[in-house]
């Protein structure tokens, strides 16, 4: 094994010795630097051979630089200087090295620019050891821009896997498994393939598995490195950790165990079992060896590793109820996990963030953190006070670190972490704010809840708006929009592999264009204006939003549990607060029915509807009718499972009334979206209409929709049916109209979010690819002009639920794909009762009237229809559609006598047509 602990004092006299001697000329550099390399490339290297190597290494380039030979040999003779000395106790030893050969690259140009990829390499890697992540970045980004330019550079695979790693200290895994899947690739395709590259790649991509939770795949990836034979350290640490995170200590103990020179490692992860397993004073003893090996190493260990100590001390102090000793743990540890903060005061928190953040630990510190804080609450407010204040903190943190993300399943991963602790701060609050009677909490627990709804959606569309700042380079912005575009197709290919795994060559395909997306992302990013902007976001504001409400008579109300309590803020005209009551287990369970019943409208029974919607009024809305009663319109933010409630179908018990036809009611995904952006009121009602399945043929892939003809072929605009409305059609029209009508097939999958797509003309022969426009390939689309999407096609806004992000659905896809305002169906219904209200919807959007305001009265329209069978008007039938975003009018007034002829017509047609379907029903036979 190499020792290096004596090679920086060799150096420093080397230096100082070959200054001196600079009068000798004929020195003969090429012996010595033969002799350095024979050494250097040496399989039996010893620490005497490498410190002879660097001996040798910095006479040669002290000879060159004196002889002024900017040459191959000078630039290869630092590299390799700072290669010896970077494995060393202290790696800042070898960075003077790499700036060297950095500054003659810069300095001459007749150095070929290749050289300089190893330093920029090897400088990042330093940086990273000693955790500056962002001056890592930057050199990590000079060498993949070297690499681009001479793609055939040795030591490649190392960039990919550097990347891969920096990536995952932010937490990242997606990106991090892509960067690692490249640098395994590489070394896999080399002639001679280095076993231990493969290894450590491969344990690298496993571990990333394990932070996302998939621990099958982590273990079989680990499993089969490990039938390889003596496995390093490396292997056995994150196979024990993988079993850690599973929960099954036993094993994670045997695994750990086995190492053999990691020793940090290992007795800090045992810290962490023994702490899980109750057993305080096996903990306090490997907690002791961990800190003992810190201390006898102290002048060259990370302030990182002394964090990881402490916060894993402030653990075992909690878990032995010293929470007070606790709190100075954890703030030390915050102190040495964050390079920009230094306050020891227990009340002082990091309070901004910048760059580069190891993310798990410093999050996991202050919520610990917080979490002492608020067990001290009963002794007084303060320590509650603090609680929301090191909360803040950590949130404040993971939206910076969120913002660093370009992946949605990165940030969808994130929220994961994320979620439990913003529950824990709205429960703080809401706790104040019981105790106290003072408003300011209300609004905090306002803040913690609405900058935590659908954050990865508005994301999304921030994004989309930033790609048209002006000067931004035109060909970063279409580069940016082919390679996502490619990157959904890539992935929803892969999905249709009969649920096998993707092949190697799509796999590699697939992290290919992830990382070349990325790399397109990161140079949009260096354009300062789009930076800040990206950065920048107001949080949402309780008292600005209710001073918009009073012009509008609009009332906004947003839902929100955490583990004891049922959560109604409401903001009015005439003010806003709060409601809290105690969260019912049933409540879930009865959306869960009433979703069931609803998804088969010809079986529902009208009698539980009824009961139902009074059961759901009592629990969602009784609470704060009394502060709401007096307004209009109902703007609805609901939070996770109250996502599936249609609010238009709760009934007031008191006197047997639809909450349709109280308020207008629309529903939005956060208060972020609140007052965004009017919508373009232009005088044109020009509509993109496609009905594909409007005739019935055999061969279509899907049955017909007869009555979507009707539903569409007198709007203005340009109408597609049949044969003509495809899925190519489409995508080349659909950023041409200001409003979209999308009569067709749709299928939600609540498990898959690749499985969600809307149907257009297709023929039984055709792949699926050619027809079904995938939920994946909406949220490429740019349709930021569209003032309104109406998709009448079936449960297109249903779908996967998402903790803190909502139903991942195609209406949401759409909304992310920049449209403001959609209205979708939250089930299958019935496809006459859809054409009928979907009718008049346009006959008073035409009119001018707010979009929540025309399907209001749509569906009014539908009950009181004397044409219509009273059994047709549960709400099975009717109350499907809903809207979601802005409100606003789409168009200004437009009186359209043919219109007003055509549903008079519409309204006779379906009268005989439900007589004629009843007939036929009742006919013996």
């Amino acid at each position: 094994m190499r020792n290096y602990a004596t090679l920086f004092l060799l150096f420093q006299f080397l230096t100082f010795s070959l200054h001196s001697q600079r009068s000798q000329p004929g020195s003969d550099y090429v012996s010595l630097y033969r002799y350095a390399e024979k050494l250097f490339n040496s399989p039996n290297a010893t620490s005497k051979t490498d410190s002879a190597a660097l001996v040798s290494y910095l006479k040669v380039a002290h000879i060159l630089e004196d002889k002024k030979r900017f040459n191959d040999t000078l630039a290869d003779s630092w590299v390799k200087s700072g290669i010896l000395l970077m494995s060393g106790r202290d790696p800042k030893q070898a960075l003077p090295c790499f700036h060297q050969v950095i500054n003659l690259g810069n300095q001459h140009t007749g150095l070929a620019d290749s050289l300089l990829f190893k330093p920029y390499l090897y400088a990042g890697s330093v940086q990273y050891v000693l955790n500056n992540l962002d001056s890592a970045l930057y050199f990590y980004k000079k060498a993949e821009g070297i690499y681009a330019v001479y793609p055939g550079l040795t030591e490649s695979e190392r960039l990919f896997n550097k990347f891969g790693a920096l990536y995952f200290e932010t937490g990242d895994y997606d990106k991090s498994i892509s960067y690692f899947e490249k640098a395994l690739s590489q070394v896999q395709e080399k002639s001679t393939v280095n076993g231990f590259f493969v290894i450590n790649y491969k344990n690298n991509i496993a571990t990333a598995y394990m932070k996302l939770g998939r621990y099958e795949q982590a273990l079989e990836i680990f499993e089969s490195l490990l039938a390889y034979g003596n496995p390093p350290d490396e292997l056995l640490y994150n196979t024990g950790n993988t079993y850690f995170e599973m929960g099954d200590y036993q094993q994670a103990r045997k695994w750990l165990g086995q190492i053999r020179n990691m020793a940090f490692e290992k007795y800090s992860s045992l810290t962490k079992i023994f702490i899980r397993l109750q057993e305080y004073d096996s903990a306090a003893f490997y907690l002791a060896k961990a800190n003992n090996l810190y201390l006898m190493n102290n002048h060259v260990a990370s302030r990182v590793t002394l964090g990881i100590i402490q916060k894993y001390s402030g653990d075992l102090n909690v878990a032995r109820g010293k929470p007070e000793q606790a709190l100075k743990d954890y703030q030390q540890a915050i102190i040495n996990l964050d390079p920009s903060f230094k306050d020891e005061s227990l009340t002082a928190n990091p309070a901004s963030f910048a760059g580069f953040q190891n993310f798990l630990f410093l999050f996991d510190a202050l919520v610990a953190k917080a979490a002492a804080l608020q067990s001290l609450g009963e002794i007084s407010n303060r320590f509650l006070e603090q609680s929301i204040s090191t909360y803040r903190s950590a949130l404040a943190l993971s939206r910076h670190i969120e913002n660093t993300y370009f992946s949605d399943d990165a940030r969808l991963f994130l929220k994961t972490k994320v979620n439990p602790a913003t529950r824990e701060a709205v429960a703080v609050a809401i706790r104040l704010y019981m105790k106290t009677n003072d408003p300011r909490y209300i609004r905090t627990a306002f803040s913690f809840v609405e900058n935590n709804k659908a954050t990865v959606l508005q994301a999304g569309i921030r994004n989309l708006e930033l790609s048209t700042i002006p000067g931004l380079p035109t060909q970063l912005v279409a580069e940016e929009k082919n390679y996502r575009s490619s990157l959904a197709r890539l992935k929803i290919q892969a999905e249709q592999q009969d649920n096998l795994r993707p092949s190697q060559e799509l796999d590699r395909k697939i992290h290919d264009m992830e990382i070349a997306l990325a790399s397109v992302q990161d140079k949009l990013d260096e354009n300062p204006v789009y930076h800040n902007l990206k950065f920048s976001g107001l949080s949402p504001d309780m008292d600005s939003i209710q001073s918009k409400l009073v012009k509008r008579n609009e009332t906004i109300l947003s839902y929100y549990y955490t583990d004891s309590s049922l959560i109604c803020f409401y903001m009015t005209p005439q003010g806003s607060g709060l409601t809290a009551v105690p969260l019912e287990a049933n409540l879930f369970s009865t959306i869960i029915m009433l979703r069931k019943e609803l998804q088969n409208p010809e079986a529902s029974g009208r009698k539980y509807l009824r009961e139902t919607g009074s059961v759901l009024f009592q629990k969602l809305i009784a609470p704060v009718f009394e502060k709401i009663k007096s307004s209009r319109r109902l703007i609805i933010i609901p939070y996770n499972e109250i996502s599936y409630v249609p609010f238009d179908m709760l009934i007031n018990p008191a006197d047997g009334s639809l909450l349709l036809k109280k308020f207008t009611i629309s529903y939005n995904y956060s208060a972020g979206f609140l007052f965004d952006k009017t919508i373009d009121r232009g005088s044109d009602y020009q509509v993109l209409a496609m009905a594909p399945f409007a005739e019935k043929r055999e061969t279509l892939v899907l049955p017909a929709l007869p009555a979507s003809l009707d539903e569409i072929n007198l709007l203005p605009g340009k109408k597609l049916f049949g044969p003509q409305a495809t899925k190519s059609q489409f995508e080349i029209l659909s950023a041409q109209f200001p409003i979209i009508h999308l009569a067709t097939h749709a299928v939600a999958n609540d498990s898959n979010l690749l499985g969600s797509y809307i149907a257009f003309y297709g023929l039984q022969n055709q792949a699926d690819t050619s027809y079904r426009l995938y939920e994946q390939e909406i949220y490429t689309l740019d349709l930021k002009s569209a003032r309104l999407v109406i998709l009448s096609a079936c449960e297109t806004g249903n779908g996967l639920l998402v903790n803190g992000e909502g139903i991942m659905s195609l209406s949401r896809a759409f909304s992310y794909a920049g449209c403001k305002t959609v209205i979708t169906s939250l089930w299958k219904a019935d496809e006459l009762s859809t054409a009928f209200i979907i009718k008049r919807l346009h006959h008073y959007l035409q009119k001018g009237l707010a979009a929540d305001e025309s399907l209001q009265k749509a569906k009014i329209d539908y009950l009181e229809s004397s044409g219509i069978d009273d059994r047709y008007k549960n709400p099975a039938y009717w109350a499907h559609l809903v809207l979601i975003g802005n409100i606003d009018p789409v168009t200004k007034p437009v009186f359209n006598w043919l219109v007003d002829v055509a549903l008079i017509a519409f309204f006779i047609l379906i009268t005989y047509w439900r007589i004629k379907k009843t007939r036929h029903k009742n006919m013996p036979g």
